[in-house]
């Protein structure tokens, strides 16, 4: 009996992804006057280079030539007029593109006689990908990816990137009682918000070819109009060119105009937490056995002011920028977001990541 439903399916020719790597490092130790002796430096330069990523397609899709004024393909599908019009056939292959990865990491660390210790580091991504690849099922890989046209991959900011990412620990160890060390440590960390990508506001919007599937999707990358003769766009019966420019002012992406906004070219907020560890050696019940209690708290600057400390992120790193149907001329139709227009970049307070925490307890040694 023949099969009538989607399919899943891999690649014959299918190759595991694969990445180059290149690095080069760097360790220098020096001296400051009055400050100390045998600072030590350290820097390094990662580049990774990403061959046969993992990519989803649908072999369903067909490409004859319809496409939006700006270029954008409205695909028809092998199933068309056919009862069977909803199927999709996704199969796991290969990008010839799958991005990159610059990083930068350089550190410096320094221990004084008088047992204060300091730690500092910086980290800097500059990372481009087509898929994350964060789901266990095809149909969601495929069906979640922000592009500008399914079926072809997208290169953009990579969904995982921490752009900047800044470390500080400073230590202090002291023996207040012979034989048992106590220790005070300070960790500082600031780092910028997960990517987050503006993209259109999908509902049943089967206009670019979409199956029903697929058809609630918010992937697909704005496109901004070029001025308010852009053929593009129908300004007459949806948003009027003013209004849409309006709003991609508010986002910070006006200066798209003429062509898509970037994949994920925009961040969630900066996050900053201070976190501090206190412990004690004790002596142990027996010669050799040694005890420590610890004292941790975690987002120590939310226990010191209410107001610090705090974490604003969203739940899923897209945020809808205008609702958009297809016309029968193939233009776009946009409206204002439902539920109205948000163009901030976070939609959730993290409350667990948000407040201070204290951990007492005791380690035996022996």
């Amino acid at each position: 009996m023949q099969g009538a439903g989607s399919t899943n399916s891999i690649d014959p020719d299918f190759e595991l992804p694969s990445d180059w790597r290149y690095q080069i490092a760097a360790d220098y130790t020096f001296d400051i006057p009055t400050l100390g002796d045998n600072f030590a430096w350290t820097t390094e330069l990662t580049y990774v280079d990403r061959e046969n990523a993992a990519y989803w397609e649908d072999l369903s899709r067909i490409d004859n030539g319809n496409s939006t004024p700006d270029g954008r393909i409205i695909w028809d599908n092998v199933y068309d007029g056919t009862e069977y019009e909803d199927n999709y056939d996704i199969q796991l292959t290969n990008s010839d593109d799958g991005g990159r990865s610059i990083l930068f990491t350089t550190a410096l660390a320094k221990q004084w006689d008088n047992g204060i210790s300091l730690n500092t580091s910086y980290t800097h991504q500059d990372i481009t990908e087509v898929n994350p690849g964060t789901s266990s099922t095809a149909e969601s890989n495929y069906q979640y990816e922000v592009t500008v046209n399914r079926n072809d991959p997208t290169v953009g900011t990579a969904y995982y990137e921490t752009k900047h990412r800044f470390l500080v620990n400073l230590g202090y160890t002291h023996e207040y009682f012979e034989g048992y060390s106590t220790n005070f440590n300070l960790f500082f960390e600031r780092r910028s918000g997960q990517p987050f990508s503006w993209v259109l506001g999908s509902y049943q919007s089967g206009g670019l070819g979409d199956q029903t599937a697929f058809d609630d999707s918010d992937v697909y990358l704005p496109y901004i109009p070029s001025g308010a003769n852009d053929t593009a766009i129908d300004f007459d019966n949806g948003l009027s060119y003013d209004e849409i420019m309006a709003i991609a002012e508010q986002a910070g992406v006006a200066g798209s105009a003429g062509g898509y906004v970037g994949k994920y070219s925009s961040t969630q907020p900066w996050i900053t937490t201070v976190d501090l560890a206190i412990s004690q050696e004790i002596p142990g019940f027996v010669e050799g056995h040694k005890g420590r209690i610890y004292l941790n708290i975690d987002n120590f600057a939310n226990l010191l002011n209410s107001d610090w400390g705090k974490v604003y992120e969203m739940t899923y790193p897209q945020q809808i920028l205008f609702d958009y149907d297809i016309n029968d001329a193939g233009q776009y139709v946009y409206s204002e977001a439902y539920g109205g227009t948000d163009t901030s970049n976070y939609d959730s307070f993290d409350e667990e990541q948000s407040t201070w925490r204290i951990k007492v307890g005791v380690k035996y040694t022996f």
